[in-house]
């Protein structure tokens, strides 16, 4: 899709907040959404960002898409929200909420510095 795709981290520890299935929801939600957004700019790049510690987990995805508007951030993450006008659509954001909440964790919806939407994913680390 010509899509400039960059990942980067450091410091993931070996066991992490999520399972391995949920880490996959996150990430694939996060970037397939951010592939949309990229679609038809005419700059199309998306950066990943992963990192994490004995304190938590961090996962950012950021876009040079059209971003979220302020009145949407909150909503965005509900079952069935979509900017998109086909059926079917609104459930991965909320997938990636759900699975954020059930671990204690955050998602924080602002600006990217490459000019569209940045979502950061906070989870806590195990208190086992």
């Amino acid at each position: 899709r010509g899509i400039d795709l960059v990942v980067g981290g450091e410091g993931v520890p070996e066991e992490l907040p999520l399972q391995p299935r949920e880490l996959v929801t996150v990430l694939g939600n996060l970037v397939d959404n951010a592939m949309d957004a990229v679609a038809e700019s005419p700059r199309r790049r998306i950066a990943v960002h992963v990192e994490g510690d004995a304190e938590g987990l961090s996962v950012v995805v950021e876009d040079s898409g059209t971003g979220v508007r302020a009145e949407d951030a909150e909503r965005v993450l509900e079952r069935g929200w979509s900017t998109k006008a086909s059926g079917g659509r609104g459930i991965g954001l909320a997938l990636v909420g759900q699975v954020v909440r059930r671990h204690g964790g955050t998602v924080v919806i602002d600006d990217s510095d490459l000019g569209g939407a940045r979502f950061t994913v906070t989870v806590p680390g195990s208190t086992r």
